[in-house]
């Protein structure tokens, strides 16, 4: 049986938006009503439509677009420092893998997924994750396995996000109105994969779910089309 799957992290917030509602539309309209009264399906529906009238109400204020790009290039200078880490850790030279390990210990203290944080709860993190790996018990291990340039790079990305994000002419009702979009459309991409995977699951040895994944995959693939489009012509609806 072909199961539901698409990568949440390449669709724009509307078209994730689009999923969302198709999958609980659908969902309601099965015809099967522990599907229509499943709690992920609720769950689901409310989550989309939060997202969507958050959006609605988001500012797009001169310095919106820059302060999303600037977070991006930390996320991904982060992203790249921990990735660079782990593979370290496969080096033959068992000295560099000690330091790697003691660094890797670090990260892992702070948790995963800072990067997924909303804007504010990100930065706090980030400041603490830098302190302890520029702490000078890290010193060697840093330049051991040859991490001081990303650490600089991390450093100048989240000041820069910093410098732009703090400034006073930024309308603070923006700020928390692309702070709420932003953890909402994280919370949307989980209640997305929690249906997904469960109704995989339930796929298995239920024939409702089963004929539900088969009504909904159309829609999935009309989605999935959309992530090598330009955002342009993604977002237009009348297609």
């Amino acid at each position: 049986m072909k199961k539901l799957a698409i990568n949440l992290d390449l669709l724009t917030s509307g078209n994730l938006i689009t999923l969302g509602l198709l999958l609980a539309e659908t969902s309601m309209k099965s015809g099967s009503e522990s599907i229509k009264n499943s709690p992920i399906v609720a769950t689901l529906l409310t989550v989309a439509k939060k997202l969507f009238d958050a959006i609605n109400r988001e500012s797009y204020s001169k310095l919106s677009t820059k302060v999303k790009a600037l977070d991006k290039r930390r996320d991904g200078v982060y992203i790249g420092i921990r990735t660079y880490v782990t593979s370290v850790l496969y080096s033959i030279d068992e000295s560099i893998v000690a330091a790697a390990t003691r660094i890797e210990q670090v990260l892992d203290k702070h948790g995963v997924g800072i990067e997924k944080k909303n804007y504010l709860e990100e930065s706090t993190l980030l400041r603490k994750v830098l302190a302890d790996l520029k702490a000078p018990e890290l010193a060697a291990d840093i330049v051991k396995i040859g991490l001081t340039r990303q650490l600089t790079e991390l450093e100048t990305a989240m000041n820069d996000f910093d410098a732009v994000f703090n400034e006073r002419t930024v309308d603070e009702v923006s700020i928390k109105e692309q702070l709420s979009v932003s953890a909402q459309r994280r919370e949307l991409e989980e209640a997305i994969r929690n249906f997904i995977g469960y109704a995989n699951y339930s796929a298995l040895n239920d024939a409702s779910w089963a004929n539900l994944i088969k009504l909904l995959e159309p829609d999935v693939a009309r989605i999935k089309a959309t992530i090598n489009k330009p955002e342009d012509e993604a977002n237009d609806t009348t297609k």
